[in-house]
């Protein structure tokens, strides 16, 4: 049984008990007696207008039911967990695979065959106290970045400028 079936089959088993312990409460109530109702009366004598042995009977149903829901509680939550360890073993087995799929493929390149890089920003200018300024900008061949050092004045919202260096994938604020 996979542990989704399992799970399901606990919440079922959960709906189960629940709807037998609503029909045992109700029973209770139809006999005019609460759980926590004394059954005896004021000269510990059982009481005449009670059923005592049906209401006792019901009772102990109820508890017992109350004690087997918590137990499928428990299960059901270690089921949950389960399902999401599986569900991300699954994941973790198909980016693994993904990722051997995808370096089959880069080994399958001949290595002449390097893959072109294209621009997607200009420098207008580096300003001398500017993080461009401070990493040197010998990464910057004329006016197009190279996405292994990136670094540029970056206009933001409402015309304020924004100075940043990017290197490699990772954004450095000069908070400027």
């Amino acid at each position: 049984m996979t542990p989704m079936e399992e799970a399901k089959a606990l919440l079922a088993r959960k709906d189960k008990l629940e709807a037998e312990m609503a029909a045992a409460r109700e029973e209770l109530a139809q006999l005019g007696v609460a759980m926590e109702e004394s059954l005896i009366d004021e000269q510990d004598f059982p009481r005449s207008d009670v059923d005592v042995h049906g209401a006792r009977h019901l009772r102990h149903t109820i508890r017992c039911l109350e004690t087997d829901l918590k137990t499928v509680m428990g299960d059901i939550e270690r089921a949950i967990a389960a399902v999401h360890a599986a569900a991300r073993d699954t994941k973790d087995t198909v980016a693994a695979s993904d990722d051997e799929a995808a370096a089959a493929t880069t080994a399958a390149l001949p290595d002449s065959a390097e893959p072109e890089l294209e621009a997607f920003a200009f420098v207008e200018r580096v300003d001398s106290d500017s993080p461009a300024a401070q990493a040197r900008n010998d990464c910057l061949p004329s006016r197009l970045l190279d996405p292994a050092c990136v670094c540029v004045c970056v206009c933001v919202c409402g015309g304020n400028t924004t100075r940043a260096c990017y290197q490699g994938t990772r954004l450095f604020d000069s908070g400027a």
